[in-house]
């Protein structure tokens, strides 16, 4: 699926002006998505979220493998994987007859999305507008599993973002001063994490 999508990433890529170059280089999305379409299934099971995560997870690993290589990714991507994702929690929430569930993960989203929309402003532009915005899907999907999975999504994305600025800056020596980065893949894995990882790990 993964590498099934790859032309309309290009495109996608192309239409906004943003370098075509990553999304030649399938195989790091394709086992990407692999890992989380098989950590999913595992998870989920035959729950009808399962869909919803799917194609979220294929459609965001590309988001954060283009903005690792260029600092951007298309818009256009983020209303498709935000609109798919709704859509497929929509008719998960119809299927299990959970609307408790849809609506805390519309809730999680919403929050997460205006808390970084709030630091951006405040930082003028980290993270960037682009990651803003993926954020409110990924954060509802974490929200479909409890309100202490949303926690671990708020957390393990910053974490992680610590981590790899200072990883970086250990290992570029003097020459790395600023680091720019993108942070979609940050908030993938994080997300990831979040919905992998036992509720309320980081209180232990």
């Amino acid at each position: 699926m993964s590498v099934a999508v790859r032309p309309m990433m290009a495109s996608l890529c192309a239409l906004v002006q943003i370098p075509v170059t990553p999304t030649s280089r399938s195989i790091g999305p394709a086992v990407a998505t692999a890992g989380l379409w098989f950590g999913a299934v595992m998870i989920a099971g035959g729950d009808a979220i399962l869909p919803a995560w799917l194609t979220v997870a294929a459609l965001s690993v590309w988001a954060a493998w283009i903005d690792h290589f260029t600092l951007r990714f298309p818009l256009p991507l983020i209303r498709a994987v935000t609109a798919a994702g709704l859509l497929l929690g929509a008719m998960a929430v119809v299927v299990d007859q959970d609307p408790a569930a849809g609506l805390r993960a519309v809730v999680a989203g919403a929050a997460i999305f205006a808390s970084y929309l709030v630091f951006a402003i405040i930082t003028r532009g980290h993270p960037g507008l682009a990651d803003v915005r993926l954020s409110f899907i990924l954060t509802a999907a974490v929200g479909w599993v409890g309100w202490m999975n949303v926690a671990s999504a708020v957390l393990l994305p910053n974490i992680l973002a610590v981590v790899g600025v200072a990883v970086t800056k250990v290992f570029g020596g003097r020459k790395v001063r600023g680091v720019e980065f993108g942070f979609a893949p940050y908030l993938v894995v994080g997300t990831a994490l979040a919905i992998a990882l036992p509720a309320g790990w980081w209180m232990l």
